[in-house]
């Protein structure tokens, strides 16, 4: 009945496909199921309830087929084989698709924005530096030898110049002990 229609499989393939989908549908037949009770109480019986249910899956299992026939979904096995010249298809489409010229796939990278902003300075960098490593506020000032409050005036400016680079557009925290935290 669908051999016609769907001209990728072979019928042989439909058919084994079609034994699976009704070894499935056995496999999920419950006679216990609150609508199967209603209707066996309706008076149908149970082998009625089963073959219609298998029925069912094997008629949407076809539907899907149809439908994966429609959409004419290709796949690289599919197309593999050798042409009258004896030239292998897979090798000729992967060098055709799935080779990227080195130019190309740099070109973008090299025009592209740096991630970190060169609008740095030296104390910027040195507090960034000891925000990471985790040093408190009051251990950034001693260790750069400047004061808590300018530390603090810092990390306000390093907040600015880095919130245009969020990635993900939420602010991240940068928590100085003894000390507020930080978004940046």
């Amino acid at each position: 009945m669908y051999v016609g229609i769907i001209r990728q499989m072979d019928f042989e393939d439909i058919c084994q496909v079609m034994r699976f989908r009704v070894w499935k549908a056995l496999e999920a037949w419950d006679p216990s199921n609150e609508k199967t009770r209603k209707k066996l109480a309706a008076g149908k019986s149970e082998k009625e309830l089963r073959d219609a249910f298998v029925f069912g899956c094997v008629r949407n299992q076809a539907k899907d087929l149809v439908k994966r026939n429609k959409t004419q979904d290709l796949y690289i096995d599919d197309l593999a084989g050798q042409t009258d010249d004896g030239d292998m298809l897979r090798d000729r489409f992967e060098f055709r698709y799935l080779q990227e010229d080195a130019e190309l796939v740099f070109q973008g990278a090299e025009e592209s924005d740096p991630l970190i902003p060169n609008t740095l300075n030296d104390n910027e960098r040195l507090v960034l530096i000891c925000a990471y490593l985790n040093y408190n506020g009051p251990e950034t000032a001693e260790k750069l030898g400047i004061g808590r409050r300018q530390v603090a005036a810092i990390m306000r400016t390093l907040r600015e110049k880095m919130s245009d680079w969020r990635p993900d557009g939420a602010a991240a925290e940068i928590v100085l002990s003894d000390g507020p935290a930080v978004r940046v």
